[in-house]
């Protein structure tokens, strides 16, 4: 009970300082809510493009279009699959550096206990904490370096090509996946693999049958997380000349046609929608 008080009044301290910290960058950026309604309603496009969100296009707002264009909708259902390719093979690539990272992130296999040489186990200790150490550092610098600088990188080595869009997504969220795996493992419940362990099971066998298993829901649950970060990441890619939402957003928006824009908006909500159920669905199935 005791500790249960404590944490609330360290989460209570963390989160006054958070809004102390908000306060005071309002503050010092002179922001202002009155102002920022000021200039929205005095600018008439503002008015214009919320206008269109209940408007949204069915069909091209140019007046010419060429005669090899495809359909309003063909289009937009492109663009939507193609965000979702990018976006599927950003977090394969994410998936393969959390999965290999995010072992060597955890502490679960840190166990000395079952060498009974002392220099052996003060050996293994050491090696374990360099190695964990190294693979921590490795994956805060992939994802402290965001989505767009990874594209400007790969983009400057590769050009427009789904390699430099998939390793601009995949890295940062690789990242990402090996941080929050491996603290969803060592906080997850150990009982099952300590029992393995007491019956002479190696670490390693025991981190793959016993707590792999149980912390499998979150596991899976963050992963499609990421995945709806993914999506948002695939479409932004496009205003880099990448044939996703993003791509098409752009082209409307810069020729003031708001209802294609917000076709492409709520093509994206409905994306990040559906693998939101999925989500859900997948979780429950595996909690049965």
């Amino acid at each position: 009970m005791f500790r249960t008080k404590r944490n609330l009044g360290r989460r209570f301290f963390v989160a006054a300082v958070m809004g102390l910290l908000a306060l005071v960058a309002a503050f010092t950026l002179d922001l202002s809510v009155l102002s920022l309604l000021e200039a929205m309603t005095a600018n008439k496009a503002t008015i214009n493009f919320f206008t269109a969100a209940f408007m949204p296009a069915f069909d091209y707002q140019a007046i010419e279009v060429p005669d090899s264009a495809p359909h309003f909708l063909l289009r937009l259902l492109e663009a939507s699959w193609m965000t979702v390719w990018y976006a599927a093979g950003g977090m394969a690539v994410a998936l393969l550096i959390g999965t290999s990272f995010g072992f060597f992130c955890s502490s679960f296999w840190w166990v000395e206990g079952q060498v009974k040489n002392r220099e052996q186990r003060k050996l293994i200790a050491q090696f374990a904490f360099l190695t964990y150490f190294g693979a921590r550092t490795l994956m805060t610098l992939c994802r402290s370096v965001h989505e767009l600088l990874w594209a400007v990188l790969f983009l400057a080595a590769f050009g427009v090509s789904e390699v430099s869009a998939m390793l601009a997504i995949g890295i940062p969220a690789g990242g990402m996946l090996a941080k929050i795996f491996a603290e969803i493992i060592d906080e997850s419940d150990h009982g099952p693999a300590e029992a393995l362990r007491a019956c002479g099971l190696g670490s390693f066998r025991t981190f793959i049958f016993a707590q792999c298993p149980t912390a499998l829901p979150d596991l899976v649950a963050y992963l499609l997380y990421r995945f709806e970060c993914a999506l948002r990441s695939s479409a932004v890619l496009g205003f880099f000349g990448l044939p996703t939402i993003g791509f098409y957003l752009a082209a409307s928006f810069e020729n003031l046609h708001y209802r294609e824009v917000w076709s492409y908006l709520y093509a994206l909500f409905f994306l990040v929608i559906i693998v939101d159920v999925w989500s859900s669905a997948i979780r429950r199935r595996i909690q049965r």
